[in-house]
């Protein structure tokens, strides 16, 4: 088996229906592959001069078998912190009494500065 990135548009075409297929049908799953068509980063290395605005950028891949059919997709969807740090995530203290749902901002405010913050997604 091997991970490939894939850059090829009807790749990446097939990819993301793959994925998109877990989580959405009809013209949901027809948003979420154009919306990913349009974000699939075209650079060799992400750098904070790319992520530009509010936009989101996403780099693709596959695992592929030794016949070269796909097994799994996984996205890794880059976005500038500004628009990250606004989103809610659970927090659970560590005797984990009380879960609650916190800004990604506060979660990580311990750390001194952050500009890019990157996000997994994956299907199987």
């Amino acid at each position: 088996m091997t991970i490939i990135k894939v850059d090829e548009p009807e790749l990446a075409t097939q990819v993301l229906n793959f994925i998109g297929n877990n989580f959405f049908t009809g013209e949901r799953l027809q948003r979420f592959v154009q919306s990913h068509l349009v974000a699939l980063s075209s650079v060799s290395q992400m750098t904070l001069n790319y992520l530009t605005g509010e936009n989101k950028h996403i780099e693709l891949y596959a695992w592929v078998d030794a016949k070269h059919c796909l097994v799994a997709g996984m996205t890794l969807n880059y976005y500038p912190f500004e628009r990250l740090s606004k989103q809610l995530y659970f927090s659970a203290p560590t005797n984990l009494e009380k879960i609650s749902v916190e800004p990604f901002s506060k979660l990580v405010s311990q750390v001194e500065s952050i500009q890019m913050a990157v996000e997994l997604g994956y299907s199987q």
